[in-house]
């Protein structure tokens, strides 16, 4: 019955489970907890069988097996749950409050709800309202840890796995928002009793442990737990503040290319989501203020001093074409958006760029430069064209503008760099990229480049 796709069986099925485990004896918990691994913990041993049932067996189990397996990752994953909080009992519980149903999404004619919203489609007609409630107490001991593993949970990318772990989500929360707030609560440690009813309250409060589940989840081997993982991610950056996502910056850039050029294609677009949520958050982060707030500034440098490293030396140099994208992409914002913040990363950002000039051109123009003369074209004329390509491209525009920052210091620091592109850059983009780079400082920045002109 646990394992039936219709509604009303299910729930009934948990609520019933629920009860007996509560109100068994010791041998009775035992052997439901063996039947459980069996069921849900993959027991494939086949006893023997002499007589000649056993094909008889077989044929009339195949349909109910198939029906188990249809639905068996979502209690596979209520049951990894509850073995993550190193008691399986807590399975029969959770399971109970999966077949929830926070009252928001109950439609009128789907059954009523309690006045907590958090009986199920069907419990409050028969009166489990109470084993529901007693249900939640008994997950209210393992509140903190497993919070943030049930909301990556709530993300995963199987929909019924989804429902019951926003089911658990709503149940206990609706729960917590009925319970009086608990005034000796431990040093060092929040009360979540009665401190808020709402998913932004529960965020609030578990943030960090959120952050680091996630960012856990998205190293696994599991790419379901990898892609909740990215996406529960790019969930709880939003909105968030740059001091509270400051200390995982580096780390959630880390993970989040690292989901860019996984093997999986939905662990891609999850990752790509994520890094997304956080690009859009830098630039906004790294945008100058009018009128100047020294807060605001120190921030900003605090975070470009994070994030343009990491993109020059690991996002566009990486062999990943995506994350190379992205990075590149990210940069070129980045080097418009913020202005007086850019000036301690010129010179590695300028060198950077002058050497991806090459790499991004297109391999079309390397094969037409060996055959102009099948093109009614001439080398000169295919020549004028990859230079004109390279003066309009994006990416000599991002050189520009991080140009337009350089300091004297900077300028210190670039001159060696550019050296090295001109004696050793490949390929005709870098080479006249670096010549321009040089004609606009020249013309910008008459001042700071005299003192390293050649006498």
């Amino acid at each position: 019955m646990l394992t039936d796709r219709d509604d009303f069986t299910r729930e009934l099925a948990s609520n019933a489970l629920a009860l007996i485990y509560d109100r068994g004896d010791v041998l009775s918990k035992e052997d439901m907890m063996v039947s459980l691994k069996a069921l849900f913990g993959g027991g494939n041993d086949k006893p023997a069988d002499a007589t000649g049932l056993a094909a008889e067996r077989e044929a009339a189990g195949q349909q109910r097996a198939a029906e188990v397996r249809a639905v068996d990752p979502t209690f596979k994953s209520i049951l990894s749950l509850a073995l993550d909080m190193r008691n399986p009992a807590l399975f029969y519980p959770l399971v109970q409050l999966a077949t929830q149903v926070p009252a928001s999404s109950s439609s009128s004619g789907s059954g009523d709800c309690t006045a907590n919203g958090i009986s199920g489609r069907y419990g409050s007609a028969y009166g489990l309202a109470v084993n529901v409630e007693r249900a939640c107490a008994a997950v209210q001991p393992y509140i903190r840890p497993i919070i943030p593993k049930l909301f990556r949970c709530t993300f995963d990318p199987n929909p019924q796995t989804q429902a019951a772990m926003k089911g658990i989500w709503h149940s206990l929360l609706k729960f917590k928002s009925a319970r009086p707030a608990q005034p000796d609560s431990q040093a060092g440690d929040k009360d979540v009793s009665g401190s808020s009813d709402s998913d932004e309250g529960i965020m609030d409060i578990f943030w960090d442990l959120i952050v680091e589940e996630c960012l856990t989840s998205m190293g696994r081997f599991e790419w379901q737990t990898r892609e909740s993982g990215c996406n529960a991610l790019a969930s709880a950056l939003l909105g968030a503040s740059s001091e509270r996502i400051m200390p995982y910056l580096e780390r959630i850039w880390q993970m989040s290319f690292r989901a860019l050029d996984d093997i999986k294609a939905t662990v891609r677009e999850s990752g790509l989501k994520a890094c997304q949520s956080l690009a859009v958050s830098t630039v906004a982060w790294c945008t100058p203020r009018v009128p100047a707030n020294s807060k605001h500034d120190q921030q900003a440098q605090s975070i470009m001093a994070i994030v343009m490293p990491y993109l020059v030396d690991r996002g566009i140099a990486s062999d990943a074409e995506d994350v190379q994208k992205f990075s590149l992409g990210l940069t070129l914002k980045l080097c418009r958006a913020s202005g007086g913040y850019l000036s301690p990363f010129v010179p590695a950002i300028v060198e950077r760029l002058l050497e991806t000039l090459s790499n991004m051109e297109p391999q079309a123009a390397n094969y037409l430069t060996f055959h102009t003369g099948e093109h009614n074209m001439s080398a000169e004329q295919l020549e004028s064209l990859r230079l004109g390509a390279v003066k309009s491209s994006p990416i000599m525009q991002g050189i520009e503008l991080a140009l337009d920052n350089v300091t004297s210091e900077g300028m210190s620091d670039m001159v060696p760099r550019l050296q090295n592109i001109i004696r050793h850059g490949v390929g005709l983009a870098t080479r006249a990229g670096c010549a321009r780079a040089i004609a606009v400082l020249c013309v910008k920045h008459a001042a700071i480049v005299e003192p390293h002109a050649a006498p």
